[in-house]
């Protein structure tokens, strides 16, 4: 799930357009501020003199003079805003515009992406993995707990399938809430009970927060860390890094492929670094936690156990449901 170079000229596009708005719209609101108020012209000029002169002192000029700049140019400034707000203008009006402040539009700080850049980033990578439509589809508000029974009680827990719906439904939700608090989320059961549209459900609600979500499937993950294990270039470290950089990974259905003892540490090194940098990880599988125990180590699984919460949904396949009629969970 790495950018090709189409799809990061694509995004390096989006903040081009952005910086040539944000000088366009700080042009627009100069020429509108100077023709209203023509002082506000002359102190702008006034603060860019200043500038120059107090450049020169740094330098040594001779004629740079014993003028407190410093003072010269705050008292400049607090006229600016004091004028600005007498008509009707806030006192940043005058500020360059950015869309992102943090990274100035340029979607790097101190030559790391900002999250602006990763937010970007992984809403291409949805987009371009057709996971977009999916998430329009599939979300808190089209999440139907009609669909599961609410007659057959677990009698070893006292719970309906609906029950434990209902209780999956409102962890995920609050987990979207109160993010980002470092809480881990597991989801776990058989086929087709709703794993997977509860992920999606987080997915959508994060994105639209503008937090960064990375969304894999468990053999996608394998497969990277084996191609990264051997090869290393460019493209496949970018994957790599976006696994543990992101500020929500998203692995469905974790253990459906074979699980050998290279991808049971890989997995250990992803939750045990994503958990000690108190960055979330949701992850459904369609093991039991017995089941996990044996398809990972002790260690993974035990790693898990005590830093996540366990979130169990059972019931008939609802894929089966959906065919029969309606929209389903699955």
């Amino acid at each position: 799930m790495a950018l090709t170079n189409e799809q990061y000229d694509m995004i390096m596009q989006i903040y081009n357009d952005r910086q040539l708005r944000d000088r366009h719209e700080a042009d627009r609101r100069r020429d509108e501020a100077f023709a209203a108020v023509p002082r506000l012209q002359e102190i702008d000029n006034e603060i860019a003199d200043a500038g120059i002169q107090k450049a020169r002192h740094l330098l040594g000029s001779p004629d740079a003079g014993d003028i407190d700049l410093d003072a010269m140019i705050r008292d400049l400034k607090e006229e600016r805003q004091a004028l600005l707000q007498i008509h009707g203008w806030p006192p940043d009006y005058l500020e360059p515009v950015y869309v992102c402040p943090k990274c100035h539009d340029t979607g790097y700080i101190g030559g790391k992406k900002c999250s602006c850049f990763r937010k970007l980033e992984s809403e291409l990578l949805y987009r371009d993995s057709h996971l977009g439509d999916i998430l329009d589809r599939e979300n808190f508000g089209t999440f139907r707990l009609d669909l599961y029974d609410d007659t057959n009680a677990d009698p070893k827990t006292g719970r309906t399938p609906r029950d434990e719906a209902k209780a999956a439904f409102d962890s995920c939700r609050a987990f979207t809430q109160h993010f980002p608090s470092g809480e881990n989320l597991m989801l776990y059961g058989d086929v087709g009970v709703g794993k997977s549209f509860l992920t999606h459900c987080i997915a959508r609600e994060l994105l639209e927060k503008s937090f960064s979500v990375l969304y894999m499937a468990s053999y996608e993950i394998s497969d990277l860390l084996g191609q990264y294990r051997f090869q290393q270039e460019t493209s496949l470290r970018e994957a790599h890094d976006n696994i543990f950089s992101m500020d929500l990974l998203i692995i469905d259905d974790l253990g459906a492929e074979i699980v050998n003892n290279f991808v049971s540490s890989q997995i250990f090194q992803i939750i045990n670094e994503r958990i000690l940098s108190g960055r979330s990880t949701v992850i459904s599988t369609n093991l039991s936690l017995a089941g996990f125990r044996e398809s990972f180590s002790e260690r993974t699984a035990s790693r898990m156990m005590g830093s996540y919460k366990l979130i169990h949904l059972s019931g008939n396949d609802l894929r089966i449901q959906q065919k029969l009629g309606g929209n389903g969970n699955g």
